[in-house]
């Protein structure tokens, strides 16, 4: 199962149990600490699902299952955190464990991704 990401960009592959773990993508660049111009943060759940998200203001967080807010308890967790390390959140639903696999940050605008090609 792939998760529908921007047009024209890939997909990465949600792991269940029955799924191999997915390969960071080359972009990622593990010293860098996730912040909230990270983009795209893929991080791996206790029970070995890994999910996408995209960090945005909270004002764009409600548009769908993907985006989440800055403010949000799974992203002041990653936040600041590098590629590889383990994080715990604190949500209102109480408090849980997860991996940060990758970060791959999107160009603001297309002159941005000629100058980083």
């Amino acid at each position: 199962m792939t998760i529908p990401t921007r047009e024209g960009q890939p997909s990465w592959p949600v792991s269940t149990s029955s799924l191999p773990r997915p390969s960071p993508p080359r972009s990622c660049r593990p010293s860098s600490p996730v912040s909230s111009s990270s983009g795209e943060v893929l991080v791996e759940f206790a029970a070995d699902e890994t999910e996408r998200f995209l960090l945005v203001d909270p004002v764009e967080a409600p548009l769908d299952q993907v985006r989440i807010s800055v403010e949000s308890p799974l992203a002041q967790a990653v936040l600041g955190r590098r590629v590889g390390e383990q994080v715990e959140v604190e949500a209102p639903a109480g408090r849980y464990h997860c991996g940060i696999l990758a970060t791959r940050r999107f160009p603001a605008s297309p002159a941005e991704d000629r100058r980083t090609a």
